[in-house]
């Protein structure tokens, strides 16, 4: 109810004895629910039984429930985190100068992020993701922004670079690359920017062309977040020059591919968010690593 879930959250609190969780300030609250991918319900496991350390007495302490619906495990994680907020506070904000000040990537918080189920809330369950959808991702980030926009800006962008793929990939690709996200704590990278090609998309130069069962892709993409780390990439390019905006299409890129990065941006701010030159020197992958149709 604090949260706006209503009698989904009561329900949990109510099977864990925690009838007046949503109710006291400071008390025990329903953190996470989700349906967890293999690789994330042994995270969660290791978590719930060797809790790591952490600053504050609110995150003391850890209850992991689990019940079979159908064929499939529905693991309840319910914590002393009064959700992202507290996260927040415990453990972003208090590092997050020295994250700024060095341009450190955030590694660690990263993967305490994923391991806690607080990342990739936009996946679809069928892919080992919540399904919480996009609008409910808003608030989320509103709050890791609070806690340094510049860890926010990582650890949020695998949403903008699955956004293709939930919205036209096939399920074949849906099933790989976001159950990679979902089973690991691996990053996706969105890159559509180019030296020449920012708002003005249509002017991108980076190419594909079908070689037998291949795509060939070659160009540059510039201010590409999470770049340096990303496991794949999505990646828009030109596949009928002619015809302007009218001609670009959409690809998954596997980083060992061949992905070449170039250069690592030295911002004046959000330094603890990887921002890099990416480039694809004749880099080959297979035909149906296209996302959507040619040309749209």
């Amino acid at each position: 109810e604090t949260y706006g879930n209503g009698p989904a959250w009561a329900e949990v609190a109510k099977q864990v004895g925690l009838a007046d969780a949503t109710k006291s300030a400071g008390s025990v609250y329903v953190d996470s629910v989700y349906r967890a991918g293999a690789g994330q319900r042994d995270a969660l496991e290791k978590f719930l039984s060797e809790p790591p350390k952490r600053p504050s007495d609110t995150s003391s302490g850890s209850v992991l429930m689990q019940h079979l619906e159908g064929s499939e495990w529905n693991f309840l994680a319910v914590t002393r985190y009064n959700s992202w907020d507290d996260f927040a506070k415990n453990e972003i904000r208090p590092v997050a100068w020295e994250y700024d000040k060095d341009g450190r990537w955030p590694q660690e918080i990263i993967e305490q992020a994923w391991e806690l189920g607080l990342m990739n809330n936009h996946i679809p369950e069928e892919y080992g993701g919540p399904g919480s959808g996009y609008p409910d991702g808003a608030p989320v980030g509103e709050e890791r922004s609070w806690g340094c926009s510049g860890i926010q800006t990582s650890v949020g962008c695998n949403g903008l670079a699955t956004a293709p793929l939930i919205l036209a990939g096939s399920e074949a690709l849906k099933k790989e690359y976001l159950g990679r996200l979902t089973e690991t704590p691996l990053l996706a990278s969105f890159c559509l920017t180019e030296p020449d090609a920012g708002s003005d998309v249509a002017s991108m130069k980076t190419r594909a062309v079908r070689k037998g069962d291949k795509w060939v892709i070659s160009g540059s993409k510039c201010f590409i977040t999470n770049g340096s780390y990303a496991n794949y990439y999505t990646v828009y390019a030109k596949t009928d020059p002619a015809a302007g905006h009218r001609g670009i299409s959409c690809f998954v890129v596997p980083r060992d591919a061949g992905v070449i990065v170039d250069k690592k941006e030295d911002k004046m701010g959000q330094r603890a968010s990887n921002t890099a030159t990416v480039t694809f020197p004749d880099v080959e992958i297979p035909v149906d690593h296209l996302i959507g149709e040619e040309n749209k």
